[in-house]
């Protein structure tokens, strides 16, 4: 499908009806919206010329009876696109600047207004007006980025781009299709088709740059989403031309040889002509003497088909051969393609065929050449000043708009900081409080276990004091016994070493435990301490366990539930062997007590025994607890938590 035909802006002109008129689905319809639009169906629908005008001009009436401009606008345009574009071409303009006119005061007052636009540049281009035409798609421009209409946006850029190529502005090009390269591909449907037109302006645009190996590049990709096997045969062509440019004529002569044997392109007169043109002109320039029968071959085809611009192309390669071998010829030749190309208004071609009548002894076509060239040169000069200048008002224009709306988003941010602030200040507040609340709950769980170390210091100092009766008891003793004899001497010490034995005990049992490096030594010296004669400890590898590592109050619990069950031990079990174990598994500690005791009993019988408040410090550090309390067969405790 071409860029530019007739079906292309039929498709066009749905998509944009597609995307602009939805509104019409959405709200009810008048019995006058529906019988414009059943107009407007039939008016498309139907092949007599009269009929299709007929038609045209009765929806038009009843959408002025409406006063819904955008029923006018819909009606005015496909009027324009059915009916006068067919039978009164010329009156085209007057359309459009009806539609221009309307198209502010419609509900889609942007988009319409820039599709018109659009419109209007095409039919201009076609004119050959191509200032203009660039204007117009500038203006369209405009106003699809504020729409964020990446297809149509996309469509202008495209055509700005082949203007200013025309113009040989091929670095403008370049930027141009960059641009909208970047815009058509993120889209979907129908990106396939405007995709391919970029990639191929992108490769005019790199040849002439003379940078043809990304001319090549982006053909390639140009040939990738053509369907045609023509158009396909096309842009192996232009790819055949890059290699001949880069006087790679080997490649360019393999290419032009499969070109030339390809069935869709024998099937096509003047693809033929132009493949064997181009496969003679590179055999002649690779060994300076061979290609003349294509050349000839082409020209034949091309004098039959009335083809002038291949015949521009013919002449001009004929005109190189000749040039050593017929200069007569060879002039002939270039005359010819002079000719014929002042006939197109090619100026590319003039230059060139003026270049080799000058060349060949026409000497006074050197100073026309020189002419022709500098006009050449000023026009498209100018060409390139004004698509520069409109580029540099455009960008001038979008910063100011910038700048305006940066200031306006500046006050906005300036409004909003400050409730930012205050929303920022509230968090931050409920955060602190959050945090303080779990800072007090830990200093309060801290101060638990603070209070429970305290308690059991006035416990102990409690016994300690309970122990009076055992003093006054032996001091009463002293008093009334005569000490001097040995057997009252010897009561009297047994007693106060009892006294003393059981002091040191209570005090030893409720002593300030040091958590910190001497901890592990202090353990040690307590377990080892239950010891005797008559009762074994054995500790199995409590150097495993790094208790620096672990907090405080767990290691104070470690201590205090050891030592409660070795207490138990001394007092009721009767042991003779005692085996603690330690264990890190992960980040859990694992520590198991057994000796082989009578046992305790019963679950009653552990809180009747003080082992009640074992497992409630077990507890307070989120450790479980297990007993096995057989009797008779010893009595084990297991016990975990969290290091």
């Amino acid at each position: 499908m071409k860029f530019n035909s007739p079906f292309f802006y039929l498709l066009l002109l749905v998509l944009f009806f597609s995307c602009t008129d939805k509104y019409n689905s959405d709200k009810h319809e008048s019995s006058s919206e529906k019988q414009i639009n059943s107009y407007l169906d039939s008016l498309v629908a139907d092949t007599v010329d009269v009929h299709k005008m007929h038609l045209a001009q009765k929806a038009l009436n009843l959408a002025k009876q409406t006063n819904d401009k955008s029923y006018q606008y819909k009606a005015i345009l496909y009027k324009m696109d059915y009916v006068i574009a067919s039978t009164f071409p010329d009156s085209i303009p007057i359309y459009l600047d009806m539609l221009l006119e309307i198209a502010p005061k419609t509900e889609k007052e942007n988009a319409y207004t820039a599709y018109v636009l659009t419109r209007k540049a095409d039919y201009i281009f076609g004119l050959k007006d191509y200032q203009k035409a660039y204007d117009y798609y500038n203006r369209s421009n405009e106003i699809l980025k504020k729409e964020n209409d990446s297809l149509r946006l996309g469509y202008n850029l495209l055509k700005m781009a082949e203007v200013q190529q025309i113009y040989n502005d091929y670095v403008g090009s370049e930027e141009t299709i960059t641009e909208a390269l970047v815009l058509l591909e993120n889209i979907q449907y129908p990106s396939a088709e405007y995709l391919r037109e970029a990639y191929n302006k992108l490769g005019i645009s790199y040849t002439g740059l003379r940078d043809y190996s990304e001319a090549i590049k982006y053909y390639s990709k140009a040939k990738e989403l053509t369907d045609d096997p023509v158009s396909q045969k096309m842009i192996e062509n232009n790819i055949g031309l890059c290699y001949l440019e880069k006087k790679e004529y080997g490649q360019a002569i393999k290419i032009f040889t499969v070109l030339y044997k390809e069935e869709p392109v024998k099937s096509d007169p003047l693809t033929l002509a132009k493949v064997a043109d181009n496969l003679g002109y590179s055999l002649f320039q690779n060994d300076g003497n061979s290609g003349r029968k294509l050349m000839e071959e082409a020209l034949s085809i091309r004098t039959q088909h009335a083809d002038k611009k291949g015949l521009t192309y013919s002449y001009l390669n004929l005109a190189h051969y000749y040039g050593s071998s017929n200069p007569a010829l060879a002039l002939d030749y270039a005359q010819k393609a002079y000719s014929t190309a002042t006939s197109l208004g090619a100026t590319d071609h003039r230059l060139k065929a003026l270049q080799l009548l000058a060349t060949y002894g026409e000497k006074h076509y050197q100073d026309h050449y020189f002419q022709l060239n500098d006009s050449i040169d000023n026009f498209r000069q100018q060409g390139k000043n004004h698509f520069a200048k409109l580029r540099f008002d455009a960008t001038k224009e979008r910063n100011e708009n910038l700048e305006n709306k940066l200031q306006q988003k500046e006050d906005r941010i300036r409004n909003l900081l400050v409730a930012f602030i205050l929303i920022g200040f509230i968090i931050l507040v409920i955060t602190l409080y959050f945090r303080d609340k779990r800072r007090h709950k830990k200093e309060k769980q801290k101060q638990k276990q603070e209070d429970e170390y305290r308690t059991e210091i006035r416990i102990a100092k409690k016994l300690h004091d309970e122990l009076a009766n055992d003093i006054f008891n032996t001091m009463t003793f002293a008093e009334i016994r005569n000490l001097a004899t040995p057997e009252n001497k010897e009561i009297l010490l047994e007693n106060l070493d009892k006294i003393y034995a059981q002091t040191r005990n209570i005090s030893k049992e409720n002593n300030t435990i040091d958590t910190a490096e001497k901890y592990k030594s202090h353990l040690k010296d307590m377990l080892s301490g239950y010891g005797s004669e008559e009762v074994n400890i054995i500790l199995k590898e409590i150097d495993s366990i790094e208790w620096m590592d672990i907090e405080a109050a767990k290691k104070i619990v470690v201590y205090r539930v050891l030592q409660e069950l070795l207490v138990n031990m001394k007092k009721h079990s009767k042991a003779t062997l005692v085996l603690i174990s330690f264990k890190k598994t992960n980040k859990k500690i694992q520590i198991n007590y057994s000796d082989n005791g009578v046992g305790i009993g019963s679950h009653e019988h552990l809180r009747k025994n003080g082992l009640q408040n074992v497992e409630n410090r077990i507890q307070s550090i989120n450790g479980t607890i297990t007993f096995d309390p057989t009797p008779k067969k010893g009595f084990k405790v297991n016990f975990s938590f969290n290091a």
